[in-house]
């Protein structure tokens, strides 16, 4: 559960680990409150998006060091979740309400 911009996020992640320990993401669920929302594409995507960063931290995110000196300098150098090992399944329930401007939900 995080409280970001002005938005409520909660995230349930399922995850299964076969018998030689290998951990597989299945599904990915988030439910979020962002009040007034314009384009609900862009909600879709930005969640989809972080189930992908997610996974990928959790899989393969580490932080090292040489001589005292950082050895990453940037999100281009970290390796990201594939197909292989990405959420199988990214669910989306957000509290919507009609844009008085356009009429979008």
């Amino acid at each position: 559960m995080h409280r970001s911009f002005l938005t409520y996020v909660a995230t349930v992640v399922q995850v299964q680990v076969d018998d030689a320990g290998k951990v597989r993401v299945n599904r990915v669920d988030t439910a979020l409150d962002a009040g007034t929302i314009v384009n609900p594409e862009t909600i879709r995507q930005q969640v989809e998006g972080a189930a992908v960063m997610g996974t990928s931290l959790a899989f393969y995110g580490e932080i090292t060091a040489t001589n005292g000196v950082i050895d990453q300098s940037n999100f281009d150098s970290f390796q990201m979740a594939r197909m292989n090992n990405s959420p199988r399944e990214t669910k989306r329930l957000y509290r919507a309400e009609r844009c008085a401007a356009c009429g979008n939900w």
